[in-house]
């Protein structure tokens, strides 16, 4: 999963196909002011990790060599 490379550690995580689970993540992000605020600002400085120039310059590596040309990535 891509999610931590997203989330980082701005995100709580719980299994998808628990519902238990899910239940008490809500209660407890509801309940923990402290938790929501730090998950908050942990969120502002993984965002700014991802930005449209970044993306830009993937992209572009990507295009002038992609990864299932081995020999390109030799060059």
């Amino acid at each position: 999963s891509s999610l931590p490379e997203v989330g980082g550690e701005a995100a709580y995580y719980v299994n998808p196909k628990n519902t238990n689970e899910i239940s008490q993540a809500i209660t407890h992000m509801h309940h923990d002011g402290h938790l929501r605020a730090q998950l908050s600002h942990k969120s502002i400085r993984q965002a700014a990790q991802f930005t449209w120039d970044g993306a830009i310059e993937i992209f572009l590596k990507t295009i002038a060599c992609p990864d299932h040309i081995p020999s390109c990535k030799a060059n």
